[in-house]
């Protein structure tokens, strides 16, 4: 019997003794199988035993002698398994792992476990930065609905043997999940391109949906103004004001219209959005006394159109759309795929925390 079909017997049938003395094994035999086994006594949810917990967090622990490839498989326990314990117990080791420490591994094993355990860690520097990323990708990926629970259950866990709150890690899930309410998730991101897939012609709902998620539409948007009301003469999609105090009049149309024709020029319908968005831009310039009584330190707004999809254009027609967005100051034309790509690669350089800084010299 190999060590995955001795995993899976032990969280049919097993107890205690039988989970350590295979966690034993998979430790001292510490190859790719072993990983395997060890992740899944740690993802199991053995048949709904009520303290099931006490069997699935000291396998989980023992996945961090595998350095970084454990802390990925920690982080990937509840993708696997999407179980409130398994999402309980990622935060939870995450969190500690992120803050620089090692969790206390002498309540939950024994003692000849626990000493081959610290025997194989890696330094905690190597593993904080590495579960730091993994912390902030695995909460926003949580269901809304679910994250201030997951969360909360998770802050009661992380105590000091004393009993005291464990502050360091307690901090960076409170960190973690800010950065949430900071950036689109993945799931928003996910539901958003779907629906590019299943209402590419649907303009109201697209409309609704980005009413829903404005920080598609831009990541330091602070103020948004839906269908605003121009003196009942003009109504542009959105109007929105960012963190910077900075203006956007932004016209959408459908991903299903053209962006760019064959001659590598825009369409048609991107040249009459344009002229639409550009009309809304002149006609509140027109009007900038009673659009600065109406909206908050109002400056003359920038200019968006959001078309098409530029995951259809080939070399040469999205050479030449960065040519038209370079050739004007205020104004830029953009597929709708550009949002879900722009709020993906937000999320990737905020989750990951760090900015590489580097000397360079032009050759």
């Amino acid at each position: 019997m190999n060590l995955c079909d001795q995993a899976s017997f032990v969280t049919e049938s097993g107890g205690r003794g039988d989970l350590n003395n295979l966690l034993a094994i998979c430790l001292k035999e510490y190859s790719i199988e072993a990983l395997a086994a060890t992740e899944l006594l740690a993802r199991h949810m053995y048949g709904g035993l009520t303290f099931n917990y006490e069997m699935k967090f000291p396998a989980a622990c023992c996945l961090l002698a595998w350095g970084t490839q454990g802390v990925t498989a920690i982080a990937e326990l509840p993708k696997s398994e999407p179980a409130f314990k398994n999402y309980l117990i990622a935060i939870k080791l995450l969190a500690q792992l992120s803050a620089g420490e090692y969790p206390q591994f002498s309540e939950w094993m024994p003692r000849d476990l626990e000493a081959r355990l610290d025997s194989m860690l890696s330094p905690i520097s190597v593993l904080a930065p590495v579960a730091e990323v993994a912390l902030n990708e695995l909460m926003q990926s949580i269901p809304e609905e679910d994250a201030t629970i997951y969360v909360g259950h998770a802050l009661h866990r992380i105590k000091f043997p004393q009993g005291a709150v464990d502050m360091a890690p307690t901090q960076k899930i409170i960190s973690s999940l800010a950065l949430r309410y900071l950036v689109l998730g993945v799931p928003v991101i996910e539901d958003y391109e779907r629906l590019l897939e299943a209402s590419d012609d649907d303009e109201p709902m697209l409309q609704k949906f980005l009413e829903r998620h404005p920080l598609l539409l831009d990541p330091v948007a602070v103020r948004v103004w839906p269908k605003p009301d121009l003196h009942g003469k003009k109504e542009p999609d959105f109007l929105l004001q960012r963190a910077d105090g900075t203006y956007l009049v932004i016209e959408i149309e459908t991903p299903a219209k053209r962006l760019m024709t064959d001659g590598n020029q825009i369409s048609a319908k991107v040249t009459q959005a344009v002229s639409q968005v550009l009309d809304y831009r002149e006609f509140l310039i027109a009007r900038f006394e009673s659009a600065s009584r109406t909206f908050p330190d109002f400056r003359a707004p920038d200019a968006l159109v959001i078309i098409g999809r530029e995951d259809a254009l080939d070399e040469s027609q999205r050479l030449a759309l960065r040519r038209e967005n370079e050739g004007r100051s205020y104004l830029r034309i953009i597929g709708f795929d550009a949002l879900a790509s722009g709020a993906r690669a937000m999320l990737r350089n905020l989750t990951q925390g760090r900015v590489q800084v580097s000397s360079v010299r032009l050759v």
